[in-house]
């Protein structure tokens, strides 16, 4: 018996039993799409293991019901699965909601469905097309899976082409920019995987720390006028692939940068530059002349630009700690921040209780988009990111498999 209002429940869950554990039974206490607590005073999905919290009447009141279903399974009168193993009584679980107001998202359950022995592997960035396919760029052995936005598998494409996944952008005319940080590339392709434009030398990277362009490019963006922003610094080319200019050194005053990982513009042109482990996102004009930066982030590696227009938002996606010191300290993430075109923050989804496998939770937010009904896709690099998170746990084999991606659909009404 645990007593204690120090920490969340999950959080003692995960500390006390592994992630395995805390993974099967998701988030303890806050309301499903149902309206019903979450796991409290009913079988959670680790049989045998029960959760009762709230006022001292309230437990009093509902110990009752809760011993009333430990002896009816004992009876034999409920079976013993639990209700994430498909209680037959209750039915499958609800599925988590994260975020509040008009800013609430259903995880979708096992989104991505793949033909038999694929694997995703981490999930460096997604796109959406003007169609609402998915375009899930991997490190897997097929590197552009291809979606439809029930997550049913159309094509895949890049096998033997890229090096390494990393960054996805796609235009108004549907041409998609892959940025390839394994082998030092930017290759504008169209939906079937024809390349039309490839900027950088494949395999040849250019000096560490050089500031030419590339050596593990991260990501990509385009300019109203079609001009291609790309970094390590951030390099501004026209939209044929010529240099037009670069920016940026290494450093934490305005304008420098400690890891430039992604990269978005706006219909004014401004260029949004997420400086991870700076903490910030970094705005500046299309010259490259700092404007501003937003602060209150956790090592900010996902931007999307969302809206169009004159007044976007952004959906951030930030990394839980890196540091074994502070590996387990709540309220870092990871987790996605949706902000205003100030960079004010509109809602936060997920991260208090750090990283994990169960429905509502994040393991490494690395590549976002969102498709025309405002459903939010995210790309995790989940594996590559496993060991900072859990050390001493293998990788779960779903991790491998599809749950790098999830889909986060929007709540309406």
């Amino acid at each position: 018996m645990l007593s204690t209002g120090y920490k969340p429940q999950q959080y003692l869950v995960r500390n006390l039993f592994g992630d395995g554990v805390a993974g099967r039974i998701g988030p303890v206490w806050g309301f499903g799409s149902g309206f019903e607590l979450r796991n409290m005073y009913a079988r959670t999905g680790q049989p045998g293991l029960w959760f009762i919290a709230g006022s001292l009447a309230q437990c009093r009141i509902n110990s009752k019901f809760l011993a009333l279903q430990i002896k009816a399974i004992e009876e034999g009168i409920l079976p013993r699965a639990a209700a994430n193993e498909g209680d037959r009584e209750r039915g499958p679980p609800m599925p988590a909601i994260l975020g509040t107001g008009e800013h609430r998202y259903r995880v979708v359950e096992n989104f991505a469905k793949l033909p038999d022995g694929w694997q995703l592997t981490d999930v460096a960035s997604v796109a959406v097309d003007s169609k609402d396919r998915v375009y899930v760029f991997n490190r897997g052995a097929h590197p552009m899976v291809v979606l439809d936005r029930e997550g049913n598998f159309l094509r895949s494409w890049g096998e033997g082409l890229f090096c390494r996944a990393h960054g996805l952008h796609i235009d108004a005319n549907d041409n998609l920019y892959c940025t390839d940080d394994g082998d030092h590339t930017v290759r504008k392709c169209t939906t079937d995987g024809k390349v039309l434009l490839t900027i950088g030398i494949p395999a040849k990277p250019a000096p560490f720390m050089s500031g030419e362009p590339f050596h593990r490019c991260t990501h990509t963006a385009l300019s109203p006028k079609g001009e291609i922003y790309g970094n390590a610094r951030v390099h501004k080319y026209t939209p044929d692939g010529k240099l037009i200019k670069s920016w940026g050194e290494p450093g934490t005053d305005p304008g420098q940068f400690n890891i430039v990982h992604n990269i978005a513009t706006d219909a004014d042109g401004w260029v949004y530059v997420a400086d991870r482990e700076n903490h910030r996102v970094q705005v500046f004009n299309g010259e490259g002349k700092y404007e501003t930066q937003w602060n209150n982030l956790h090592r900010p590696c996902a931007l999307c630009c969302c809206g169009g227009g004159k007044n976007p938002t952004f959906v951030i996606g930030e990394l839980g700690p890196g540091m074994a010191v502070n590996r387990k300290v709540p309220n870092l993430g990871p987790r996605l921040s949706i902000v205003d075109a100030k960079g004010k923050r509109i809602a936060r989804l997920g991260g208090e209780e750090g990283p994990g496998v169960a429905s509502g939770k994040f393991l490494a937010p690395h590549g976002i988009a969102l498709d025309s009904k405002g459903d939010i896709y995210v790309g995790e690099v989940g594996i590559t990111d496993w060991k900072t998170s859990f050390p001493d746990e293998e990788v779960p084999a779903t991790v491998r498999a599809t749950r790098c991606l999830q889909k986060l659909e929007r709540v309406r009404g």
